[in-house]
């Protein structure tokens, strides 16, 4: 059986800035520890530059939920003082039933 042919090409570690040859195509550090530094650095570019964006986004969805809520506190609040019986005989005016009306009208 015939060994695999590969092409080796030189790669330059971009921790240590050693040169070394790789038949690998997607490896490009030239020791596990440089690897883990390069993911080490990978990793807080990223929290660098996304974290203060996940802070601010979680403080706009939190406030428009508490916006969210007092407004749904203040329509529960302005409910007119009809009885039941008054809005069913407007809803027969109108041709609707009592859960249509209240509904359409939000009360």
């Amino acid at each position: 059986m015939q060994g695999k042919l590969t092409k080796k090409r030189l790669v330059i570690c971009p921790i240590c800035g050693i040169d070394f040859n790789s038949d690998n195509p997607t490896k490009i550090y030239c020791s596990p520890e440089c690897a883990e530094r390069g993911h080490k650095k990978a990793v807080r570019k990223y929290y660098n530059r996304t974290g203060p964006e996940r802070i601010n986004n979680a403080v706009v969805a939190e406030q428009k939920f508490r916006q969210e809520a007092a407004e749904k506190r203040r329509r529960r609040a302005k409910k007119p003082d009809v009885s039941i019986e008054d809005i069913a005989v407007m809803a027969r005016k109108e041709h609707l039933t009592y859960g249509q009306y209240v509904a359409k009208y939000g009360l």
